[in-house]
């Protein structure tokens, strides 16, 4: 598995009033163990519930029991709404007692809902296999918000080595290349601050745009979007696409829509969403994903999901392979060491293929992982992490 097993042997430090999270520990804990029951995670809390109570001292904290056992139906209800609203995305069987069984055989839909829920797990990957799915998440939900904006609206990655895409060159340049496709320009601020200047990596907080040209007039219709794959930062990083940010370094401006992918469900069972109070953005969350798919006609649109999940396939079938992480650490371990180093010289130092190189630097170039800067003869390697 591409999570770190140690995951499943003792209780997260999260809160138990987590619902959602609670819920997807219990699927990947059941992708491992094939069926999980509320009997299993309450031998799982009891546990870490002993040694903490020895630690404490001995104090009885049996009063707790029947709070914990609510938590504990708590999440196995959410895993109920998940399934009903899901419906054939959801890779998880779930029974009247609650206990929740991983389908072996998973369609296609399935294998998305099983990819969302890894990229709301990187935390328990090494940072190789991070880079992986925070770049297909990325990729992923630019096909979703094409259904979210006017149709006929151009929508683009922004941000670290997108070679092939509308953006590129360091942060000032890429910058300087969205004001002017929103018609816009750039601010005095901007242009006489240094902080823009030479940063190869970084996207200043901005994942997706999309913009509908519909004249050369000034103040065309566009929208901002973030990704993030973090539970613990996702509310922060609103800020990051918010008009009282970007109205600094790009006018005209007035109020535009801006969009918040997580990939995890922020859903309770009555059909709200958590910390509502706390929403700057258009939140998509991993139900309202699957629910844009669902409802969504667009000849064009199906084609992209389809590519979408080729890609997605890839990913897990690269990272499932024993060596890859061992790759990938290689080879950044080498440009950190000697910058100016060939493929060659790694394949030869590494005694893995120079093909096997040279894809998994593709990987990690279209990730954002590595970029190469200069020629390719006299330039050299960058690591940005």
């Amino acid at each position: 598995m591409i999570l770190d097993k140690s995951i499943f042997d003792t209780k997260p430090k999260w809160s138990d009033d987590e619902n959602n999270r609670w819920a997807d520990y219990i699927e990947l804990s059941c992708m491992e163990n094939k069926i999980i029951t509320p009997a299993d995670l309450g031998d799982l809390m009891r546990d870490d519930d002993l040694d903490n109570y020895q630690e404490r001292g001995g104090l009885d904290h049996s009063e707790n029991a029947d709070i914990q056992e609510e938590h504990i139906k708590d999440y196995f209800r959410i895993l109920q709404y998940r399934k009903k609203l899901c419906e054939d995305y959801y890779p998880f069987e779930v029974d009247e007692d609650y206990a929740v069984k991983f389908i072996d055989e998973l369609t296609d839909k399935q294998q998305i809902y099983v990819f969302l829920l890894m990229c709301s797990s990187i935390s328990y990957m090494n940072k190789s296999a991070m880079h992986f799915y925070t770049l297909g998440f990325e990729k992923f939900c630019k096909i979703i918000m094409s259904q979210l904006v006017p149709i006929g609206s151009e929508v683009k990655l922004f941000g670290t080595s997108r070679e092939n895409d509308l953006f590129r060159g360091d942060l000032r340049n890429r910058i300087e290349v969205l004001a002017s496709v929103l018609h816009a320009y750039t601010t005095k601020t901007f242009d006489g601050d240094p902080e823009y200047d030479g940063i190869p990596g970084g996207d200043n907080g901005l994942d997706i745009i999309s913009y509908l040209p519909i004249d050369e007039a000034q103040v065309i219709p566009f929208a901002f979007g973030q990704c993030t794959c973090s539970y613990e930062k996702w509310i922060d990083k609103q800020d990051s696409i918010e008009m009282s940010k970007w109205s600094k370094i790009m006018e005209p401006l007035v109020p535009y829509p801006t969009y918040m992918f997580v990939p995890f469900s922020c859903h309770t069972v009555g059909g709200r969403l958590e910390k509502a109070s706390r929403l700057k953005t258009i939140l998509i969350d991993r139900i309202r994903i699957l629910r844009v798919i669902v409802f969504s006609t667009d000849i064009k649109f199906q084609e992209g999901l389809k590519e979408a999940h080729k890609e997605i396939i890839n990913i897990q079938r690269s990272l499932m392979q024993d060596d890859i992480t061992n790759i990938i650490d290689g080879i950044i371990n080498e440009i950190n060491s000697n910058p100016q180093v060939t493929q060659l010289q790694i394949a030869e130092k590494m005694a893995v293929s120079i093909g096997k190189i040279q894809k998994v630097m593709d990987i990690l170039k279209e990730s954002g992982r590595i970029m190469r800067v200069g020629s390719r003869r006299y330039g050299s390697w960058q690591v940005i992490e």
